[in-house]
């Protein structure tokens, strides 16, 4: 059998538990074939289970290890690694954790995007020096860029309060479901991970920027919910505050 064909056995062994490459392995002096490959498939799952617990550790906190553990082995199980780096393993952890608990789902996808925000592409971050270059007569047409790190999460349960318990060693809230949803935005700021709630004028705000309108279509979105009169002043104002959070990097 060719090394490639010995190759795919293996994988598929690792990935699948088969053991069509049993017969392929010589007998070790104690122990026998399955002792031998156990180290090997064994060793895959304990090290994703490591990564996991890594990734969402105030999921694990809240749930303690056996539980948690039993969720990640059937994480591992249904989801074999499709990825080159083991650091993108977890991406599907919360949408498989929204069929068992949906505050379970939100606490994950909020640490998937603090990791997210650590390893994100670089970019320059735009200073109000550079802002005030563009001359007032071209302001109608002038569009922005947000950060690469930045990212939109929105929670329907308190899931953000049962996070910050645990991080300072508090008694997590019991989890409940919000008067109204909240968004949070996960951004990186001189290498350290941030995170701020947001009103929900803010992130139409930060969504058409998202969606590359220019300023006049900005303001002619939040028409909807402010005065017109007001609209170009609280949206320069929610701008310069995005400069001063480097939210915004250069367009160019």
């Amino acid at each position: 059998m060719s090394l490639a064909n010995l190759q795919q056995l293996f994988q598929t062994f690792i990935l699948e538990d088969k053991l069509d490459i049993e017969k392929h392995i010589a007998n070790p002096a104690l122990g026998n074939v399955k002792d031998r490959l156990s180290v090997y498939g064994d060793g895959y799952v304990a090290r994703l289970e490591e990564v996991l617990a890594d990734d969402f550790s105030a999921l694990l906190a809240l749930l303690g290890e056996d539980k948690f553990y039993k969720l990640t082995y059937r994480y591992i199980i249904t989801h074999p690694s499709i990825y080159f780096s083991i650091n993108s393993y977890g991406e599907k952890f919360p949408e498989f954790l929204n069929d068992i608990e949906a505050h379970y789902a939100e606490m994950a996808a909020f640490e998937w995007a603090e990791g997210y925000a650590i390893t994100a592409a670089d970019a320059r971050v735009w200073s109000l020096g550079d802002i005030q270059k563009t001359p007032i007569e071209n302001w109608p047409l002038l569009t922005f860029r947000l950060h690469p790190s930045l990212q939109l999460v929105t929670q329907r349960w308190n899931s953000l309060a049962i996070i910050q318990s645990l991080r300072v060693r508090k008694k997590a809230p019991k989890a409940k479901l919000l008067i109204d949803p909240i968004t949070i935005i996960i951004w990186r700021k001189d290498l350290e991970v941030k995170y701020s709630t947001l009103e929900l004028i803010e992130t139409k705000l930060l969504i058409a920027i998202q969606n590359k309108k220019n300023f006049a279509e900005i303001c002619e979105l939040l028409c909807e919910d402010l005065p017109e009169n007001e609209v170009a002043e609280y949206a320069v104002n929610k701008i310069l505050i995005c400069l001063e959070r480097g939210l915004l990097v250069d367009a160019s």
